[in-house]
């Protein structure tokens, strides 16, 4: 049996009487996909990573299950809170996500503070961040994405498809996929 410690006092657990703006609205791009079959599908290597989203905006969250149409093993999370527990549970079933999506600016923590607690748990200490933004500030993304060794995907006024191939192409310049 395997068996996890980790420092209570190094990973603050958030309390469960904390609620996200949000609420605890989840889904899956599987779902997606039923609801509406416009998403290419993936290829194998692709379908087989594990990813978590992470975004407050409801809409985003559409875009983002868009985006991702196809490729089962995605989760998409409105709460960066809940998302902090799913890592957790993930890590302690030995089953982590490949990769972890997140929105910037999110409530009640934002998408950096979101980073550096989820680098706190062992079996992310490694694993590829990616920050979706929107904001205009390039000197402080850059710094916050430094500081967790995370990588800036811009979001704005691009379709599901464009943001795809920028997903893509970050996954492939990370190694998460072949070329």
């Amino acid at each position: 049996m395997l068996e996890v410690l980790v420092p209570r006092e190094s990973v603050p657990i958030p309390e469960a009487g904390l609620l996200c703006a949000a609420g605890a609205m989840s889904a899956t791009a599987e779902g997606s996909r039923a609801a509406g079959r416009g998403g290419q599908r993936a290829d194998s290597e692709e379908r087989a990573l594990r990813v978590l989203c992470v975004d407050d905006s409801p809409t985003f969250r559409a875009v983002l299950m868009m985006t991702f149409a196809g490729w089962p093993g995605v989760e998409v999370l409105g709460c960066p809170l809940d998302a902090l527990r799913r890592c957790m549970g993930e890590m302690f079933k030995g089953t982590p996500f490949d990769a972890l999506v997140l929105d910037v600016e999110m409530t009640p923590i934002s998408g950096v503070d979101l980073a550096h607690r989820i680098r706190e748990l062992p079996a992310y200490r490694d694993r590829p961040i990616f920050f979706l933004t929107g904001l205009e500030s390039k000197t402080a993304l850059t710094n916050a994405a430094l500081s967790v060794d995370a990588t800036l995907i811009a979001k704005g006024r691009q379709t599901a498809q464009e943001l795809r191939a920028a997903i893509v192409r970050e996954f492939r310049d990370s190694g998460l996929l072949s070329a």
